[in-house]
């Protein structure tokens, strides 16, 4: 019993993965499996040990095995109705598994054991926004701001809800708290890039991917947004650029193939924009039969 107890100690960090993206280097997923492997001892000793069942399904859903979490998780649940965070974490895991209404009902469960715990909120948000119900993930944003007004995360998800609503002006507020939070966010400034674009002010938009992109130069739907804002402004080649690295980062990037078509169209390339849209529709772009049928014949 010691022996888990100092276990619980160690590995405290590694529990609460609904709060959490999971980045972990090769030696911290090996202290996950080192814990999953000694709470599965203690579960073989006492199999109604609700504690290890909760730390076990815990564990597991940092390694994003999201079907057996839910399993232990939802035993905890069992032996211990009262757990709150046995409800969160499992919560997340179904939010993961797509099943966003069980989600939804897990978060509710665990704010009406424990209605000052900031993340559950904001995880049912992010399900409820998985579900389109913008305007009930914007109330539960809210509550987690209200609950910690330093969470930038929460600006940006509640500023993609105003966003799909249609209230660009309203997010691009919400993605200006969150930078200010955290300057570091490639997503806050790529979602007001997007905002920013919905407002045809495209120049801004670029200002606004370009960072996102210099904070993450992997990031292909920057590119591509880029490169979309810079067509508007009839950049055919800056476009082009962008959407090259787009379709480089995402050879299955359908949508850039196809805008990168239409760019070189419009610079006169009639066989590289052909070969484009050839490209665009065999993975599964249905807009390039349209310009196919009219500029390829």
């Amino acid at each position: 019993r010691q022996t888990i107890i100092i276990l619980i100690l160690t590995l405290y960090s590694l529990l609460t993965f609904a709060q959490t993206t999971d980045t972990s280097p090769i030696t911290k997923k090996e202290s996950i499996r080192e814990g999953i492997r000694r709470f599965t001892k203690a579960i073989e000793e006492n199999p109604k040990d609700s504690k290890a069942f909760f730390m076990r399904g815990s564990l597991k859903g940092k390694l994003k095995d999201y079907s057996s979490a839910i399993q232990d998780l939802s035993k905890a649940i069992e032996l211990d109705p009262k757990n709150d965070s046995a409800y969160y974490n499992r919560g997340y895991s179904k939010n993961y598994s797509d099943d966003y209404k069980g989600a939804i009902d897990d978060y509710t469960k665990a704010i009406e054991l424990n209605p000052s715990r900031t993340k559950v909120y904001y995880h049912r948000g992010n399900s409820k926004n998985n579900l389109q119900d913008y305007k009930g993930a914007i109330k539960d944003f809210d509550k987690s701001i209200e609950l910690n007004p330093s969470d930038e995360s929460a600006y940006v998800d509640r500023g993609f809800s105003k966003s799909q609503l249609g209230h660009d002006k309203q997010a691009i507020q919400d993605y200006d708290k969150a930078i200010e939070l955290d300057s570091k966010d490639a997503l806050a400034y790529y979602n007001r890039g997007v905002s920013k674009g919905n407002l045809k002010n495209e120049k801004g938009a670029i200002e606004d991917y370009t960072k996102a992109i210099g904070l993450d130069s992997k990031f292909s739907n920057a590119y591509f947004n880029r490169g979309w804002s810079k067509y508007l402004l009839n950049d055919n080649k800056g476009a082009i650029g962008d959407y090259d690295k787009a379709i480089e980062l995402n050879p299955q990037f359908a949508k850039a193939y196809y805008t990168r078509g239409n760019s070189k169209q419009e610079l006169g390339d009639k066989e590289g924009a052909c070969l484009d849209w050839k490209k665009a529709i065999e993975l599964g772009n249905s807009d390039g039969k349209k310009v196919m049928n009219k500029y390829c014949k």
